[in-house]
Order: C-alpha cells, then structure tokens, then sequence
C-alpha cells in the first residue's frame, strides 16, 4: 500500500503503537491486537483506556486489527490490502499494486 508506516512508534505522551501511518494527509495509528487485549473477542479495559488516551491527549486516531481477522486472510496478500484500506479509510485503489 506504501504507507511507509513507521513501526513501534512512541506517542508524546509515552505509549507505544505498532505502527503510524499517513493516509489522505491523516495520521492513523495500527494496533496488531493479539489474544492478550480481549477476553470473548471483547477489548480489555486497559486495551480501551490506552485507545481512548492516545486518541484524546495525541490526538492520534487508532485502528485495531484483531488477531482472528488477520488469521482469518491467510497468506492472501491482496486480501490483507484490501482489509487495511477498508480499515484505514483509504479509498486510493492504486495504491494495491504490488
């Protein structure tokens, strides 16, 4: 997708994100969310609270990608593009190409 994300990035006010990304002039953070954040595929209170803070105090909006989704795609990458733009909001159809 070329989103050049930048990985494990550090927020101003302290936490960590697995990745920042730019998508239409937008700075959107990822979250790859294992089995540890959710209990009945439901977010832990402390997944919420640090969802909540980083959106609030760095004003930075995240998206969550639940483990089982991902697991769901396979090795289908074309799949798993299609997935991070639906989820990121990018209607850029050129940026699939491989």
């Amino acid at each position: 997708m070329k989103l050049n994300p930048v990985e494990e990035y550090r927020t101003p006010s302290g936490y960590s994100i697995d990745a920042l990304v730019e998508v239409d002039g937008r700075r959107i953070g990822i979250e790859v969310d294992g089995p540890t954040h959710f209990i009945d595929r439901k977010p832990t209170a402390t997944t919420m609270l640090k969802r909540r803070l980083i959106s609030a105090i760095d004003e930075i909006p995240l998206v969550s990608v639940p483990f089982w989704e991902w697991d769901k795609l396979g090795k289908d990458h074309d799949k798993k593009q299609q997935y991070l733009q639906v989820l990121l909001g990018s209607g850029d159809e050129s940026s699939t190409g491989s």
